[in-house]
């Protein structure tokens, strides 16, 4: 089975069945991330292509990627003892408008670690990041500070419980606002970080 979150946006710009859809009428279009992602590193082939590809060959190919790249990207061990003990300190965001990586994934991972170790929060924050796409992509704005929180965190001892986001709404001009870390209640994060 491929893994897929429920609410995964699969058609539209940017997604696994990428999509223009102009006029009501819908069209394939193909993606260069999936694309160059399945000819560079699943295939080795640049000739290869997603276009036509059977449901069959996409589970195949699927599969192929995990085998290849898992011990890579795969987020299936949540035990960060090695990293908490070497005083390691993680930032992390996530879109929840992220149409190429679920953000449920990110979130169920942190879950994990947090089920396992109660002390993850002196290490390991997440922040959702409402109303964002894939790395800072949509009207949400991206968390704009990540680098400078972290060298606090690190240097300081100052662990950051919120970030800036930049955004820039329709009229162009710059907006801001911030996202709570998930160690804050989920619809109180979210609502307060867009203002309401």
């Amino acid at each position: 089975m491929v893994w897929v979150q429920p609410g995964t946006a699969l058609t539209g710009e940017n997604t696994p069945a990428s999509t223009k859809c102009p006029n009501g009428t819908c069209t394939a279009v193909p993606s260069q991330l999936y694309n160059r992602w399945a000819q560079v590193f699943v295939e080795h082939n640049l000739n290869f292509t997603l276009r036509n590809i059977t449901h069959q060959k996409y589970d195949h190919l699927f599969r192929k990627s995990v085998q290849q790249w898992n011990s890579v990207f795969g987020t299936n061990n949540p035990d960060l003892s090695k990293f908490r003990d070497a005083g390691g300190r993680m930032l992390t965001y996530h879109g929840l408008m992220d149409e190429v990586i679920p953000p449920n994934g990110t979130r169920s991972y942190y879950e994990a670690v947090t089920a396992g170790d109660s002390s993850v929060h002196e290490y390991y924050k997440l922040f959702e990041a409402p109303v964002m796409g894939h790395c800072f992509g949509t009207k949400g704005g991206y968390p704009s500070t990540m680098f400078e929180s972290l060298i606090a965190w690190v240097e300081s001892g100052n662990a950051p419980t919120s970030l800036p986001v930049k955004y820039s709404p329709e009229d162009g001009k710059m907006g801001r606002h911030t996202i709570g870390s998930c160690a804050h209640a989920h619809n109180e994060r979210s609502t307060k970080a867009l203002g309401m």
